[in-house]
């Protein structure tokens, strides 16, 4: 049961993490661009 519950949020929050910190780098260059 933990392993399912690993491997599903895995499938969920894996695209997620990726999501969040390519969110945080394009934030990061707007930011520069705006300053």
């Amino acid at each position: 049961m933990d392993m399912n519950w690993i491997s599903f949020f895995g499938w969920i929050l894996l695209p997620q993490v990726g999501g969040v910190l390519g969110g945080l780098v394009a934030a990061k260059q707007i930011k520069t661009w705006y300053d």
